[in-house]
């Protein structure tokens, strides 16, 4: 889901949700 909504931005924005996905799958394996 998160991907689709990445494609969707700019290039800068998207690096920036994917450091946030990441933070937030960090969070889930704790």
């Amino acid at each position: 889901m998160f991907m689709s909504l990445d494609l969707a931005l700019k290039p800068e924005q998207v690096s920036e949700g994917l450091t946030v996905t990441t933070k937030i799958c960090r969070r889930q394996d704790i």
